[in-house]
């Protein structure tokens, strides 16, 4: 979908499907940074250099929207007010950095958690019913978490024997975010 270092030419808008955002280590080895679900946009972390720094590939089967740089750029400087809300938007949408609740200093329960919650709370956000069908494999949410795919899969069945979640195939819904929430403080 998008090359890292590629110049940034259009915001794509995810329509259906889902992505991830990507970098290779020196070693060569992949390490997800970010998930994208529809009704998210595919450019915002570019525009300041008007380059992609990373890559951008699709999950499953995913369809975009395209729309110009230029023309976006050109449509808010006619106003003050849609400049501002340009920059509202951009800053809605998570950071593709180095995000704390992800980092190896913290136990991988509350990394899932973490994930979980922040996902619920964007599938509520993109209108997406539920039950959701997962676009990542259980090993892309470990490589993006830092832990092992074993980890992710013994957590999953915890969180579901807890009644937390409940998960049959990849189609998940999340039965006590509330409770959830307690797996994510130390």
């Amino acid at each position: 979908m998008v090359k890292a270092n590629s110049a940034l030419d259009h915001i794509k808008i995810i329509r259906q499907g889902a992505a991830k955002a990507q970098q290779f280590l020196a070693t060569g080895k992949e390490q997800i940074i970010h998930f994208y679900l529809p009704g998210e946009p595919i450019g915002f972390d570019a525009i300041p250099n008007k380059m992609h720094p990373h890559a951008v590939c699709a999950l499953v089967e995913t369809t975009t929207c395209e729309l110009s740089l230029q023309h976006l750029l050109d449509f808010t400087c006619s106003s003050a007010t849609l400049q501002a809300k340009l920059l509202e938007v951009t800053q809605k949408f998570p950071s593709l950095s180095f995000n704390y609740y992800y980092s190896a200093s913290i136990p991988a329960a509350q990394r899932l958690g973490s994930f979980f919650i922040h996902l619920a709370n964007r599938i509520k956000q993109c209108n997406i019913p539920y039950p959701y069908t997962l676009p990542m494999k259980q090993q892309d949410i470990a490589n993006f978490l830092g832990i092992t795919a074993e980890t992710t899969s013994r957590l999953l069945a915890l969180f579901q024997k807890e009644q937390l979640i409940k998960m049959i195939n990849k189609n998940i819904s999340f039965i006590d975010v509330e409770a959830l929430k307690f797996k994510t403080v130390a």
